[in-house]
């Protein structure tokens, strides 16, 4: 039996709630491998990541820095948020430590990208000098 990615979203976001989280991301797990869409794993993570913001509220994003972010930058980066969601109800920050990032923040939405890093506003500054 096959699913659209969003149907699948919708259904892992159901049985999220009841049972085993384990359990569910081994059936999540064979379902991929056994219908040959193991490719489609990071696809239907922005999915069951978009469903839970319409539905519920829930903006979930990863924060990529070169270093561990503090509590007010973790503030700011939800302030940033609520201005990019403003119905989010709940924000779920993911860090991720990336050195490429030498200043600044990239934030990484389940469908779009905001950059506030020094490199994106640097190529900004330029684009806009020549």
């Amino acid at each position: 039996m096959s699913f659209s990615r969003k149907k699948l979203a919708d259904e892992i976001l159901q049985r999220l709630g009841s049972g085993s989280q384990d359990e569910l991301a081994k059936k999540v797990a064979a379902y991929l491998i056994e219908n040959g869409k193991t490719s489609e794993l990071n696809s239907l993570s922005r999915d069951i990541m978009q469903v839970r913001k319409s539905q519920d509220g829930v903006v979930e994003l990863t924060a990529l820095s070169s270093h561990k972010l503090s509590e007010d930058q973790i503030e700011e980066v939800k302030s940033v948020v609520m201005r990019v969601s403003p119905n989010a109800k709940k924000i779920i920050i993911n860090q991720k430590i990336d050195e490429s990032v030498i200043g600044g923040v990239r934030l990484e939405f389940a469908n779009h990208l905001l950059d506030l890093s020094v490199s994106a506003k640097l190529s900004k500054l330029k684009q806009l000098t020549t």
